[in-house]
């Protein structure tokens, strides 16, 4: 049996993935994939031919997701480095000021 090389199976930057493609990359369910895309978090094209239809007569989409649209998705969902903070200082006794007048 031959060996597979490294990255096999998935497509170099500028090519077309599928919804399946993209949620095994992301180790999610194909339906997270397709609420982000319809949550317009995700770009996608449709692919599918007009006339295609389900039985129920809605038009099914066949959605396509860049690789570099992809890896735009993910940098904008990085953490970024954990921000402590700003430490609070207590007052000392001699800068409290007093407004009550008898």
């Amino acid at each position: 049996m031959a060996a597979v090389p490294a990255g096999a199976g998935q497509p170099p930057n500028g090519l077309w993935m599928t919804v399946r493609q993209t949620a095994a990359e992301l180790h999610v369910s194909t339906d997270t994939i397709v609420r982000l895309i319809h949550g317009r978090a995700l770009r996608a094209a449709d692919v599918s031919p007009r006339r295609s239809r389900r039985r129920s007569g809605r038009e099914r989409p066949s959605w396509r997701i860049q690789r570099v649209d992809l890896d735009r998705f993910l940098e904008g969902r990085m953490a970024g480095p954990e921000v402590k903070p700003a430490r609070r200082t207590r007052r000392k006794p001699g800068d409290i000021r007093e407004f009550i007048t008898d």
